[in-house]
């Protein structure tokens, strides 16, 4: 699946050693904006070995990536149109002009499944206003929900329930217990542990919404 970089980053920063919250990138769609709980770029440097964010100045706790991407809808397209970070004297630095230096917006075609976001009204317990969900292939959104939070739930909840009755459940399973292998809590590696990381980050691992 071509999201796993993405879930696995969002996983490690979960249940690893760094407790704050870290900072979405940002999404702009009909004049709103919205927080990604998706790292978009994350898979792109995993297929770009030469660009480094290792490289990236950590200037804060809650952004241990060191960037701040923005995307935004335009016409049924995603596009990434900045990426904002500091430079070794920390000073601000637009990191779009280092990775695409002939690129005012570029089309996000290494990325496919279900993307999702959330604006930061109302929120409480991690739980947000409104929710923005969209399917995403070759570059192309063929289908966005936008839910308010009850909607959400109650969406959430019924795409968990029938990805459970399909056979990719297990999979998905060992798969998050395999990447979680490398960890010093052996407790982090039960099923337990795992079908509680699936249900939080159900959409990032079904590449379509699921239908009865």
């Amino acid at each position: 699946m071509k999201k796993i970089i993405c879930v696995l980053v969002m996983i490690i920063w979960s249940v690893g050693s760094w407790a704050t919250k870290q900072k979405g990138d940002i999404l702009l769609y009909k004049g709103e904006t919205y927080e990604l709980r998706t790292y978009c770029l994350e898979l792109y440097f995993s297929q770009n070995p030469q660009i480094n964010p290792n490289d990236f100045v950590v200037w804060s706790t809650n952004l241990w990536r060191g960037y701040i991407a923005t995307f935004e809808i335009i016409e049924d397209t995603l596009y990434l149109t900045k990426i904002e970070g500091r430079d070794k004297n920390y000073q601000e630095k637009n990191l779009m002009k280092d990775i695409f230096p002939n690129e005012e917006k570029v089309k996000v075609d290494w990325l496919a499944g279900i993307i999702q976001a959330h604006d930061n009204s109302n929120m409480k317990n991690f739980e947000y206003g409104q929710y923005l969900l969209f399917e995403l292939y070759a570059d192309s959104i063929s289908e966005i929900k936008k839910l308010n939070k009850k909607e959400y739930k109650k969406f959430k909840n019924n795409q968990l329930k029938l990805l459970k009755h399909s056979i990719y459940y297990d999979i998905y399973i060992d798969e998050i217990k395999e990447m979680l292998k490398n960890s010093n809590d052996s407790s982090k590696l039960s099923n337990k542990r795992a079908m509680d990381i699936l249900d939080a980050h159900v959409f990032d691992y079904l590449p379509k919404f699921l239908t009865d």
